[in-house]
C-alpha cells in the first residue's frame, strides 16, 4: 500500500493549475501508477480541520483522482485527517482494511 499525502484545502486548485492537455499533476499520476502496478493507494487528505465545505471538497478531490462519487465509498482510499490536532482515524482504517486484504493482520500492533 501507498499513502500519497495532500493538502485538503490546496490540492484541488494545485491540481488544477498543473492539469493540461499534455500534463498530468504529480499527485494524480503518482496515484494512477500505484493503482498500474497493484499497489493499493490511499489518499490522506490533510488539514480537513480547515476546511469549511468538507463533503464538496472530498467530492472534488475524488473527482480529480478519477473516483466516482460518492466519497464516503472510497474510504478505503480517501482518509480525510487532520494530522496537526491528531485526529487520524480515517487513515489508521484505510491502512488497516488494506493490511487485512494483504493477509497481514499481524501489523495491526503499528497501526
Amino acid at each position: 500500500m501507498g499513502i500519497l499525502v495532500v493538502d485538503g484545502k490546496a490540492v484541488v486548485d494545485i491540481i488544477d493549475r498543473h492539469s493540461g492537455p499534455d500534463s498530468i499533476p504529480h499527485d494524480v499520476e503518482l496515484f494512477q501508477f500505484l493503482r498500474d502496478v497493484g499497489i493499493p493507494p490511499v489518499i490522506a487528505v490533510n488539514k480537513m480541520d480547515k476546511v469549511d465545505d468538507r463533503d464538496d471538497r472530498l467530492e472534488e478531490i475524488c473527482d480529480r483522482f478519477g473516483l466516482l462519487p460518492p466519497w464516503q465509498q472510497h474510504r478505503d482510499t480517501v482518509a480525510p485527517i487532520s494530522a496537526k490536532r491528531g485526529s487520524i482515524d480515517p487513515l489508521t482504517g484505510a491502512v488497516r482494511e488494506h493490511l487485512h486484504e494483504a493477509g497481514r493482520d499481524d501489523l495491526f500492533a503499528f497501526f
